[in-house]
């Protein structure tokens, strides 16, 4: 019998309505994320990727139970967590934690690093007396920050530094599955490259998977076995690293590729740009059929009356167009961008 994937998430919704107030009532639902669907194995890595507004983050704190779905639902290890009693979700959160996008805003300015990283320790459990200050002692090294950075605040870091101290909180409850939202976004290049090194070497060593969130494809793709592009709450696109960049068949995909910054100054120069046009449909009044129809240059009648389905293109390729069945030259580009994480170019 074949083992049940680590994260499996089915048909998810999440729809916020909007109050006008007591004299007004209901104004409109936003359909924030409007039905996904995907598998995480253990130990391996998921990159979600679309620009701001598209869902992800909503979608990635649904997953840890920071948000409660409107339907579908989120299975850990085989177990529905919406079916879970509340003593057992509460042991669940210790198998799934969260990188936030701002180290400073998530971490309690009145704690040190010693006492942040030791709540969750003594809340779950997981060690007691010298235990704890032995782990704290662990997690500093594996984030490669001093031991004496144990009595010292967040204030007194630098935000790789927090950011890294938010990492060993993270990893604190020995979780199988972490969130990690746009943990780089909001560091300097150079100390993004630290980060994404270190996370790539902690999964090594620990076995831990990853749902990767961001909105830069090259970023993303350098840490993910996996990606999946999303826009307007739904996942348009999904594959391999290497598949995605080398066959992308929905456009908007091919968009964020083109847009995806070459180091190589030759092919800088000879790749062609996909310059989308418009705004993306607001999520409180969605379109019927294909969420990106309205700026699709490819689009026929078909993509706006009706939703693609998400449908296979091969082992490990899933497409949600109407015109994905057609030839990949359809939208001829230039499709380079960072290493793969096999370590080839795409």
């Amino acid at each position: 019998m074949t083992a049940p994937p680590l994260l499996e998430v089915a048909d998810l919704r999440l729809h916020f309505p909007l109050g006008g107030g007591f004299a007004f009532g209901r104004r409109g639902t936003v359909k924030a994320v409007d039905g996904v669907d995907f598998r995480l194995e253990a130990g391996r890595t998921l990159g979600l990727v679309g620009e701001s507004g598209c869902g992800k983050s909503t979608l990635g704190r649904a997953v840890v139970g920071l948000e409660t779905p409107t339907s579908g639902s989120v299975t850990l290890g085989g177990r529905n967590l919406a079916a879970r009693s509340r003593a057992e979700r509460d042991a669940d959160r210790r198998r799934m934690q969260m990188i936030f996008q701002d180290p400073f805003s998530s971490l309690n300015p009145r704690m040190t690093v010693g006492q942040t990283l030791a709540e969750p320790i003594r809340l779950h459990g997981l060690r007691e007396g010298p235990g704890v200050a032995a782990r704290v002692r662990e997690l500093l090294g594996l984030v490669d920050l001093p031991e004496g950075a144990r009595d010292r605040y967040p204030h007194e870091f630098s935000g790789g530094q927090r950011q890294r101290i938010g990492i060993a909180r993270a990893l604190a409850c020995e979780p199988e599955l972490v969130v990690c939202d746009e943990p780089v976004s909001a560091l300097d290049v150079s100390i993004q490259a630290q980060i994404m090194r270190l996370l790539k070497r902690l999964q090594d060593e620990l076995g831990v998977a990853y749902l990767f969130i961001g909105h830069e494809l090259g970023v993303v793709r350098q840490v993910s076995d996996e990606i999946a592009v999303m826009y307007l709450g739904q996942i348009v696109e999904r594959g391999a690293g290497r598949t995605l960049f080398r066959e992308a068949r929905h456009a908007y995909t091919r968009a964020l590729i083109s847009a995806a910054p070459i180091p190589d100054p030759r092919l800088e120069r000879l790749r062609r740009r996909i310059i989308l046009k418009g705004d993306p449909p607001s999520p409180i009044d969605p379109p019927s059929g294909c969420p990106f129809a309205g700026r699709c240059p490819v689009a026929i009648p078909r993509c706006h009356a009706e939703r693609p389905p998400l449908e296979r293109f091969g082992p490990d390729h899933a497409v949600a167009c109407w015109r994905a069945g057609e030839t990949p030259e359809l939208l001829p580009i230039l499709a380079q961008g960072a290493p793969a994480r096999d370590g080839t170019s795409g």
